[in-house]
C-alpha cells in the first residue's frame, strides 16, 4: 500500500509585504480576492500548481460557478478576483484552460507518512543518545567529544564524495522523467530518510522495471532501507528489491507507468 503524503503551504513572514499581495489588499474587496487566492494555492497543492477538473479521462476546465462552489466564495467576487490575479501574474491560464498558480513553487511542503516516521524515530533516538552522555564522567565526556568530531569529520568527508560523485535531480531527468519543484523536494525527503546510495540504487530499480513515478521510488528505497542494504553489500552477487507495490498486485507489471 502507497504512503500517504501531506502537503500544506509555507507562507514566508513578509508574504503580505509583497507587492503584489499588498496592491491586491488596497483594491475594493481586495482582502476577499486575497482568501480566494490563499484557496486556490491550497486546492492546487497536489498538482504542483496546476487546477483543473478530471472527469474520466477528460480534463474540464474550472468554470466560474465550479471555482465559487470550491472555494466558497461569491460567483461575482471569483470572477473579478480572477481578472485581477492574472493582471498581477499570480494566476495563468493555460492552452487546454487548466488555472497555474505561478508563484506556488515557493511555497509548497510535503511529507509522506513513512518520512513522518523516520523523522520522529531519528528525533527520539538522538533524545535517548543524550542522556547517557550527561551521566558519564568528565573523563569519558572527553574521549566522547573526540570520537563525535572524528565521527562527523568522516561524514562530511563521505558526504563530500557522494555530492562529487553524483547529481540526483541529473540521475532522475536522465532515467525517469524532467523534474518538477515537487517531485526535487521529494527526492530531497528520500535522500533524508534513506541517504544518496540507496535513493540512486531505487531509481536504477525504477526505471529498469519500467515504473517511472516518484511513488514507486520511495517504496523501494524505503524497503531496500529496512533490508539493510549497503554499497559494500552491492559488490555481492545482486539481490531483487522489491516494491511494496508489486506484492499488493501480484507481481511486477510490464507497464510504463509515468505517473509522478
Amino acid at each position: 500500500m502507497a504512503d500517504k503524503r501531506y502537503y500544506w503551504l509555507k507562507l514566508k513572514e513578509d508574504f503580505f509585504q509583497d507587492e503584489a499581495i499588498e496592491w491586491l489588499e488596497e483594491q475594493e474587496n481586495g482582502k476577499e480576492y486575497c482568501l480566494f487566492y490563499l484557496k486556490l494555492c491550497l486546492k492546487s497543492l497536489k498538482d504542483d500548481g496546476k487546477l483543473i477538473r478530471t472527469v474520466g479521462n477528460l480534463l474540464i476546465p474550472y468554470s466560474t460557478e465550479k471555482l465559487a462552489e470550491a472555494t466558497r466564495t461569491k460567483a461575482d467576487t471569483v470572477m473579478v478576483a480572477m481578472q485581477v490575479l492574472q493582471r498581477i501574474g499570480l494566476v495563468e491560464i493555460l492552452d487546454d484552460g487548466a488555472i497555474k498558480m505561478l508563484k506556488l513553487q515557493d511555497m509548497v511542503g510535503s511529507e509522506s507518512t513513512a518520512a513522518a516516521r523516520m523523522r520522529k524515530m531519528r528525533d527520539g533516538k538522538k533524545r535517548n543518545d543524550v542522556t547517557p552522555m550527561l551521566q558519564k564522567p568528565c573523563n569519558n565526556v572527553a574521549k566522547t567529544v573526540t570520537a563525535e568530531i572524528r565521527d562527523k569529520s568522516i561524514e562530511n568527508r563521505d558526504k563530500s564524495k557522494e555530492i562529487r560523485e553524483s547529481n540526483l535531480i541529473v540521475i532522475w531527468e536522465q532515467n525517469i522523467s524532467p523534474i518538477t519543484p515537487v517531485i526535487a523536494e521529494e527526492l530531497e525527503q528520500l535522500k533524508k530518510d534513506y541517504g544518496l546510495p540507496i535513493v540512486l540504487e531505487a531509481i536504477k530499480v525504477a526505471c529498469k522495471r519500467g515504473k517511472r513515478n516518484i511513488a514507486y521510488v520511495g517504496g523501494v528505497a524505503r524497503n531496500m532501507f529496512t533490508e539493510g542494504w549497503s554499497e559494500e553489500k552491492q559488490q555481492k552477487p545482486k539481490q531483487e528489491y522489491k516494491n511494496p507495490f508489486d506484492a499488493a498486485f501480484g507481481g511486477e507489471s510490464g507497464g510504463n507507468d509515468n505517473k509522478e
